[in-house]
């Protein structure tokens, strides 16, 4: 599931960096693993890297939904995933 660290650029080629951890999950579960094992570090949730601004940029961890598979999440599901990211940056 991690993806190789190589930099990440964004669509205008204004933002580069390399994060210590890139994630790249193809389903629900992938995502939620991901926010699980990273639980204590800074966390940023990137996607098609279209925006101009550094906030997406993080020497950290990165995880991508990018995926067309995440796309498709019923709303059940996009409630876990919020969930989980609540409880994760409350635990800090």
């Amino acid at each position: 599931m991690p993806a190789s660290l190589e930099s990440i650029i964004n669509f205008g080629a204004n933002v580069s960096f390399t994060p210590r951890h890139d994630y790249r999950p193809e389903n629900e579960p992938e995502v939620l693993d991901s926010l699980r094992r990273n639980r204590h570090e800074q966390i940023r949730v990137i996607g098609r890297l279209h925006a101009w601004s550094r906030l997406v940029e993080s020497t950290d961890v990165i995880i991508s939904l990018e995926n067309p598979e995440l796309d498709a999440l019923t709303d059940e599901a996009r409630e876990k995933l919020l969930l989980e990211l609540r409880q994760s940056f409350a635990a800090r």
